[in-house]
């Protein structure tokens, strides 16, 4: 299954709507990190693939600000798990609002 988490390079999602731009370790962020790459995953490689897979986003910083738009760059650590298997691989990801809409948009699921 890790293998297959090594095509994702590039997703995004919109989610709703939000007053402002959460910080790169806010619930609504991670979990909108986690939906974009169980999305992808299922999409690719169908739900019975990835059923039984665990998404944690672990060691969160927030890499850079844009002052003037509050959109935020940020990296962490993908841990993904199941029952018989653990790995993990570096992942950045950027929080924005776009039409009063979050996006996310996540990159480098490539090293698993």
């Amino acid at each position: 299954m890790y293998k297959m988490i090594a095509a994702l390079s590039f997703a995004a999602f919109v989610a709703g709507c939000s007053k402002s731009i959460p910080d790169c370790s806010d619930d609504e962020a991670t979990d909108l990190v986690k939906q974009v790459i169980n999305d992808n995953l299922v999409e690719k490689y169908g739900k019975d693939a990835v059923k039984n897979a665990t998404l944690k986003i672990l060691f969160i910083k927030t890499t850079d600000t844009d002052k003037k738009s509050g959109a935020k760059k940020c990296s962490a650590t993908l841990n993904v798990s199941d029952s018989n298997h653990s790995a993990e691989s570096p992942i950045t990801y950027n929080i924005d609002k776009e039409d009063d809409n979050i996006t996310v948009a996540v990159w480098g699921i490539d090293d698993l």
